[in-house]
């Protein structure tokens, strides 16, 4: 889907492969449901898109699902995603919340292959169940909202930084 504008539409994926390019959406909701399978990416190389107060519900972000893509995020929700792959070479997170498991998220502050910088600031992580967030290419940590009872571990390099929860954390 290239050049698609929406403001408060309802976009429901099941049984679906999508990708969106130089598209805008404005407080749309995008709802995956788990018995259908769905994929493609929310941005494309050819354009990025740009999302604003959205709200993803039970999107699939795992391997066989979607990718951020190149995309802007901003004031948006992830409630309820599958995570097991969401990886940001080309995206910006700014203002999102993450409600429900993020777990093996790779958050990055530059894409790898060109060094062009994300902005990846002023999450909400407080109402996430977390497994590994990682954070990468000078995406920092610190600029985030987390729960309480997090662990923050520096690799010598200082190209990731993971933050987990500690063992003593209550569930």
């Amino acid at each position: 889907m290239v050049d698609a504008h929406g403001s408060g539409v309802r976009f429901l994926l099941e049984d679906v492969h999508v990708t969106f390019a130089s598209s805008i959406f404005t407080s749309c909701v995008f709802e995956g449901k788990r018995a259908w399978p769905a994929a493609g990416a929310f941005g494309h190389t050819s354009g990025r898109s740009v999302y604003r107060d959205c709200h993803f519900l039970g999107v699939n972000f795992d391997l066989h699902g979607f990718s951020l893509g190149w995309a802007r995020f901003e004031r948006c929700t992830f409630e309820r995603c599958r995570t097991g792959h969401i990886y940001s070479p080309r995206a910006d997170l700014v203002g999102c919340r993450f409600i429900g498991r993020v777990d093996n998220a790779q958050l990055l502050g530059a894409d790898p292959a060109t060094g062009i910088p994300n902005d990846i600031r002023d999450n909400d992580f407080s109402n996430a169940e977390l497994g590994r967030v990682s954070f990468q290419a000078g995406a920092r940590p610190e600029d985030q909202l987390w729960p309480r009872d997090v662990v923050v571990e520096r690799d010598a390099s200082g190209w990731e930084t993971v933050v987990r929860p500690s063992a003593d954390a209550s569930p």
